[in-house]
């Protein structure tokens, strides 16, 4: 997920204030199906592991409740707001709410979008010249 999120940073040149609740680091353990339990999922994991069948989709404010009308006939309640897009100057922030009605907000990721730019353009030629 913040792989994906910082990948719309720099392709917008925007930031952005992702808050999450402890509730979207739960997953299916493996044996569900029998036990219908749920397993809560490390944070690194969480944040940077590979998911199957997850977007990340930015919509005008104008256009939020056309957009959430349009999910909630299409997917029930099987999505969720992670946050909002804010200015050019700004970082990405990624914080997670915990406490039991969500009113702690611990500051997980913070990094300007200049950085995680150079970072990605040049990846590959950092690794190649370390080798």
């Amino acid at each position: 997920m913040a792989v994906a999120l910082a990948e719309c940073c720099i392709s917008g040149q925007l930031g952005a204030e992702i808050r999450l609740q402890k509730s979207d680091f739960l997953c299916l353990t493996a044996g569900y199906r029998q036990r219908n339990r749920f397993a809560e999922r490390r944070l690194d994991e969480a944040l940077f592991g590979e998911t199957a069948s997850n977007i990340v989709v930015s919509v005008k404010p104008e256009c939020r409740g056309e957009w959430e009308a349009y999910l909630k006939g299409k997917l029930d309640n099987r999505w969720q707001e992670l946050g909002k897009v804010t200015s050019d100057r700004a970082n990405l922030q990624i914080s997670m709410l915990s406490g039991d009605d969500n009113s702690d907000d611990r500051l997980l990721i913070d990094v300007t979008i200049s950085n995680i730019q150079e970072r990605w353009a040049t990846a590959i030629e950092r690794r190649l010249t370390k080798i």
